[in-house]
């Protein structure tokens, strides 16, 4: 999953780092001139999935349909999942 910043450094998240490289149906290789950092964060698709390594978690999803329809519940729930000191220290 890139992320750019205003600097346009071009991060990913990814699984696990592997020696040699399976190719899978539906895979993506990226080349390495459009990578300048990776971060191996298992799990970091959640609530997504990473195919081969965890599975979509349909109750999260289920949860975050009225969420993401309130702007209050939205702001709510970034307060206390993303911005707040108990959710960085997860």
């Amino acid at each position: 999953m890139p992320r750019s910043t205003e600097s346009h450094t071009r991060e990913f998240l990814v699984e696990e780092i592997v020696d040699d490289l399976e190719l899978r149906p539906g895979g993506v290789v990226l080349p390495t001139w459009v990578i300048d950092a990776v971060a191996v964060v298992p799990g970091g698709a959640h609530p997504s999935y990473a195919a081969g390594y965890s599975v979509r978690d349909n109750d999260f999803y289920r949860a975050w349909d009225p969420i993401a329809r309130d702007r209050e519940a939205f702001t709510r729930w970034i307060d206390e999942n993303v911005r707040s000191e108990r959710a960085v220290s997860r």
